[in-house]
């Protein structure tokens, strides 16, 4: 057990925080013309932008898809065709 476990945690986290994805241009216009609208106008009214979420299901993050609601993960990496979003 870490003897300073705060000092630890504050000075691993900065980097943690600068780990940065990188997208190709085709993933990012798949997101801006086809995902992003059809999840706003579909999706984000219940599971993104209120203040009530309902089924604990979060669409704004990758770690709220990752996370699933009452039901699980909204997306399976592994095997997209499994999941749940779609």
């Amino acid at each position: 057990m870490l003897k300073y476990p705060l000092v630890f945690v504050f000075s691993v986290s900065p980097f943690l925080l600068l780990a940065e994805r990188i997208y190709t241009d085709e993933q990012i216009a798949f997101w801006e013309d086809e995902a992003f609208p059809v999840l706003e106008e579909n999706c984000w009214s219940c599971h993104g932008v209120s203040k009530k979420i309902r089924g604990g299901l979060i669409l704004t993050t990758l770690e709220g898809v990752l996370k699933g609601g009452e039901f699980g993960p909204a997306v399976d990496l592994d095997n997209p065709k499994n999941s749940l979003l779609l």
